[in-house]
């Protein structure tokens, strides 16, 4: 089949609506034509991993793309791919070889050039992942001060389904966005998740990445319900509340992330579960400490509605 053929095929196929067609991810040469605009550097992360718990789980693969991007979202080239192995000083579980293809030997002996990747890190202006609150804390055990840039997360602080979209795995967004990768090595999780960024939401019409931009700065705070009646759970996790175990967190207990705005109606709620007077921890988040079990954030206690204004107007 000619190329001129095949094109005619997928331009048929795209005109009828009882077809889907999606294309195998290639590395663009650019995403948008320099137009001399101000430029700012971002880093898309991902990390492979022993498994899912810091106590006892380890790096194994590290990957990441830098792109180049301007204040309004668009993106306009890749600047650098990378990924390098760590030896994670334990044999890697059956099943995440399965997963990733990655195995004893490949790991032996290798070790992240951790210079390298703080000076990349401490250059950008942004740092992605897709699962950050994953991702930086694995990613923080390398060095005792991490470096200070804002962090953004692909998969979290996007409005997926209110732009239609069911789920927020990264396989699932490229389909919905009309291309696949072969997923679960980090370079290549990343160079989809850049690619994600370049797209355009599907019902704001908004850069995906201008909209991650604008979330990622916003300021929230960390409701945590401390000592919540045992028998509420299922209450939050309606809710969307989370649970924090210990060494996971500041405290043991559920927490829920809101903006502002939700605060007094959030206080009014918890009053509801308990069967006593309440103060409860809330933590003040923002792109810097957020997704951080390293970074200090102000923590402030809340058992009245004065308290919450107070904690605004600061």
């Amino acid at each position: 089949m000619t190329d001129n053929t095949l094109q005619q095929a997928i331009k048929t196929l795209k005109s009828y609506q009882n077809y889907r067609l999606i294309e195998r991810y290639e590395q663009p040469l650019y995403y948008c034509l320099d137009d001399g605009s101000q430029k700012f550097r971002g880093i898309f992360l991902d990390v492979e991993t022993t498994g899912l718990y810091m106590a006892t789980d380890h790096i194994i693969e590290l990957g990441w793309v830098v792109f180049e991007y301007g204040a309004d979202g668009r993106i306009f080239k890749i600047l650098d791919v990378g990924s390098e192995y760590q030896d994670p000083g334990k044999s890697i579980p059956a099943e995440i070889m399965a997963l990733t293809g990655i195995n004893d030997a490949m790991v032996k002996g290798c070790r992240i050039n951790k210079k390298e990747l703080f000076q990349r890190l401490s250059e950008a202006d942004i740092v992605i992942a897709h699962h950050a609150g994953f991702d930086r804390p694995f990613i923080e055990t390398l060095w005792e001060d991490s470096p200070k840039t804002p962090w953004a997360c692909s998969m979290t602080q996007l409005p997926w389904k209110q732009e239609g979209i069911e789920s927020a795995k990264l396989e699932y967004l490229a389909y919905r966005f009309g291309f696949f990768y072969e997923g679960h090595r980090a370079s290549t999780d990343c160079l989809a998740g850049v690619h994600l960024l370049s797209k355009t939401l599907p019902q704001s019409k908004e850069h995906v990445l201008k909209v991650l931009l604008q979330n990622s700065a916003k300021k929230t705070f960390r409701v945590w319900a401390v000592n919540a009646p045992i028998e509420q759970k299922d209450i939050l996790k309606a809710r969307q509340y989370r649970w924090s175990a210990a060494g996971e967190g500041k405290h043991k207990a559920w927490f829920i992330e809101l903006e502002a705005d939700r605060l007094l109606g959030e206080l009014k709620f918890l009053q509801t579960l308990y069967t006593y007077p309440i103060c409860l921890p809330v933590e003040e988040l923002n792109a810097k400490n957020r997704f951080s079990r390293k970074t200090t954030s102000a923590e402030h206690w809340i058992e009245k509605p004065s308290d919450i204004k107070a904690i605004l107007s600061k």
